[in-house]
């Protein structure tokens, strides 16, 4: 196999034991076989299995789950034993073989890793100390196993023992970089998990746990990128669809933006935090979608309500990244604020990189109808304030 097509069956083999079935769906844990288990083996077991009277093998001594007797988790059981990639994979997750050269370490690291996913809810919460302390012990063995010489050299072995054409030595470093970051990722999909069922201090402890963990802060991103990526494509899918609505229908574009990209977006900043570009871009987008649809709305010819726009604009301030952003929002914030009741009118448009560099701002009819306004009224303090912030924003040299 090429190294390209060896890292595609790798990542296809891990794809069947991710999350909280890391170690339900693991082949030697179904069928009930030892991981060193020969061909006639694997296919004596699996005549077995079909039998309606079948009874699965009593567990290895020390394995933390029973074997399955389900049909359609032995079915897959047995294609993942036919891929020599896959297989090979299945057995590093699984306890090793008794005998002389046991890897009592990553055998270690297996039992409190599988204990510690299976004490937690399926949506990753997690209601007990003790249970944390096991995912805590987990990850520090997880990580000595991952990091042992020993462990390798016995892959390299077991490689060697295997013999077949489609899986070559030159897999295991390929599985190594690959499997540190699953056993990463399990900890960041919990956190996904337990976000997205509003459970957050669960969350936010399983990613702390991890960053304390002995794991590298680049195996740790990458993990959290991965599991973060459907979201931010979501939030860029709401974006580009409000970029396409009628200017007249901005401030239900705009609600309809901070509805339906508020939840991806706060697990975006939670998984990946405020401080990486991609989280930033994505609130930049967000904000910026918000604020040029309210312009679009308030400068409009249909006119939308000064104070829903106003909600929007605030709540757009606050998921803003830049300061230049910031900036913006704040002005318009505050000319919707002193122009009352004035008619609003300006050019403001979406911007197509939906970036904070080309946030739109009000109109300059609607600070100059704020101003009349005001000097009609009498009202003095807003006629003042409102002429300081005609001053800045010229001065400034913001487009209008």
């Amino acid at each position: 196999m090429t190294p390209s097509s060896t890292r595609h069956a790798i990542t296809d083999a891990l794809q069947g034991v991710s999350g909280t079935r890391l170690y339900r769906n693991n082949a030697f844990r179904i069928t009930g076989l030892p991981p060193d288990a020969s061909t006639r083996q694997v296919n004596r077991r699996r005549r077995e299995s079909r039998s309606a009277h079948d009874i699965p093998p009593p567990p290895s001594p020390g394995a933390p789950l029973e074997p399955s007797t389900d049909a359609v988790a032995l079915r897959g059981a047995f294609e993942a034993l036919d891929s020599p990639v896959a297989r090979f994979v299945h057995e590093l997750l699984w306890l090793a073989p008794h005998g002389q050269d046991a890897d009592t370490t990553r055998d270690d690291a297996i039992r409190a890793h599988c204990a510690a996913v299976e004490a937690t809810d399926r949506d990753g919460g997690v209601d007990d100390a003790s249970t944390w302390q096991l995912w805590e012990r987990a990850l520090r063995l997880w990580h000595s196993a991952l990091t042992a010489p020993d462990t390798w050299r016995r892959a390299e072995n077991r490689v060697r023992e295997i013999d077949d054409p489609r899986l070559s030595v030159d897999a295991v470093p390929e599985l190594r970089k690959a499997l540190t970051e699953h056993i990463a990722r399990v900890s960041v999909a919990l956190a996904a998990r337990a976000a997205d069922a509003g459970d957050v201090g669960s969350a936010e402890r399983h990613l702390n746990l991890l960053s304390a963990s002995p794991f590298p802060a680049a195996t740790i991103e990458r993990a959290a990128r991965d599991v973060a990526g459907p979201h931010v494509d979501r939030v860029h899918e709401v974006c580009e669809e409000a970029r396409s609505r009628d200017p007249a229908d901005g401030i239900r574009a705009a609600s309809d933006v901070l509805e339906r990209a508020g939840h991806p977006l706060e697990l975006v900043r939670l998984l990946l935090g405020d401080d990486d570009p991609v989280a930033q871009k994505c609130r930049d987008d967000v904000a910026g979608i918000i604020n040029a649809s309210v312009v679009q709305a308030m400068d409009g010819p249909g006119r939308g309500s000064p104070r829903e726009g106003l909600r929007l604009l605030e709540a757009a301030r606050s998921i803003v990244a830049s300061k230049e952003g910031a900036g913006v929002i704040d002005r318009n914030i505050a000319a919707l604020r002193l122009a009352g009741s004035g008619r609003l009118a300006g050019r403001g448009t979406p911007s197509p990189g939906g970036g904070s560099g080309c946030l739109p701002v009000l109109g300059l009819g609607a600070i100059v109808a704020g101003i009349v306004a005001a000097g009609v009224s009498g009202n003095v303090p807003a006629l003042v304030a409102l002429i300081v912030v005609a001053i800045i924003a010229l001065t400034a040299g913001f487009a209008f």
